[in-house]
């Protein structure tokens, strides 16, 4: 039996601990380490320490603290990761889980936490936050990971991070949706629309060619949202000038670099989760620098505009086109209702 939370204040607090697993592995755990739990239902063959356990009899959670009546009993107090369904179900009735991701998690604290054995510990877990209002982020995430957009404060019954809705519909971005959104990133918008919502009430910018509107789109920044942007690129620069490797031609490079920059910001659909914003804005910052103060590119331009994680496929982009009354075509781009630029 775990202690109760009096006896468990009582004893002693630390950092870490060392859990032995069946095969003799050490594990550490630290303090706000997101781990695996296994659930009542998890069944293992003790005698097999090659048996993995099906994912589905984990459970997720994290350690907020770790305290210990000598090193043969560890008690930990944690927090669950609850899937929107059960989240509705036990915690808050009003919820709806279809507006979730399949693999989209809530964390809940304040209340609702356990007290569990050492023991009961199955390995480190990883559920990435995702924070919607991080329009620059460029790392995906997959259809195999699991994520969190949402807090609950189970105590105060509020919510400390939640999901916030967008549009001209107000509805809330559900991520395995197939339905696209496209995002204006002017400093007094910076807002999602769903495509749909944008072609049903003909919020369309119509250009003579494709080279026009992918200009309006490569110029489509405002600066002063910018500003944190300056100091990725100068570790840009200087990681370019510790480089041994020769410069590619620079005509192609900046062609590279045009053709991330020209093209609308999106997300959902095959676009995935996160979209793509956060390397076509950055894109752009760097075109707009190298262009105006007429510089070369740096080495190292596709760390600083893909990251750490390195260039993803993103999907080809295909012009919308339509026939003009007197039988020209005409390339269509989207208009924001917000400030009616080109987004």
């Amino acid at each position: 039996m775990p202690p109760s939370r009096e006896e468990f204040r009582a004893t002693s607090g630390f950092n870490r601990t060392i859990v032995t697993g069946a095969d003799g592995t050490m594990t550490e755990y630290f303090c706000d380490d997101e781990v695996y739990v296994a659930g009542p239902n998890a069944l293992i063959d003790p005698d097999d320490v090659d048996e993995e356990m099906d994912e589905r009899q984990l459970w997720r959670a994290r350690i907020l603290e770790i305290r210990c009546l000598n090193s043969a009993r560890v008690w930990l107090e944690i927090a669950w990761y609850w899937t929107p369904a059960e989240f509705a179900k036990d915690v808050l009735k009003d919820f709806k889980p279809r507006l979730c991701g399949s693999k989209e998690l809530i964390y809940v604290d304040g209340e609702r936490l356990d007290i569990i054995n050492c023991a009961s510990l199955n390995g480190h877990a990883t559920v990435d936050e995702y924070h919607e209002s991080d329009h620059l982020r460029r790392e995906q995430i997959t259809e195999q990971d699991y994520y969190c957009r949402t807090q609950y404060d189970a105590k105060h019954k509020t919510f400390k991070r939640e999901v916030v809705s967008s549009c001209l519909c107000k509805q809330q971005y559900i991520p395995d949706d197939e339905a696209t959104m496209v995002f204006c990133p002017r400093s007094d918008c910076w807002t999602w629309y769903h495509t749909a919502c944008l072609e049903r009430r003909d919020l369309h910018l119509r250009a003579p060619n494709p080279a026009q509107l992918e200009s309006l789109w490569a110029s489509t920044h405002d600066d002063s949202s910018f500003d944190h942007l300056a100091k990725e690129l100068e570790s840009c620069w200087q990681r370019s000038q510790s480089l041994d490797i020769k410069a590619e031609n620079q005509n192609d490079e900046l062609s590279a670099v045009r053709v991330l920059a020209r093209r609308p910001c999106m997300r959902g659909g095959e676009y995935g989760i996160v979209g793509n914003a956060g390397v076509v804005l950055r894109a752009r910052y760097l075109l707009e620098l190298v262009v105006r103060n007429r510089e070369e590119l740096p080495l190292a331009w596709r760390d600083f505009v893909w990251g750490d994680g390195g260039a993803w496929e993103m999907p080809e982009w295909e012009h919308m086109t339509e026939t003009g009354e007197e039988g020209e075509e005409r390339t269509i781009g989207w208009v924001c209702p917000n400030c009616e630029g080109p987004i």
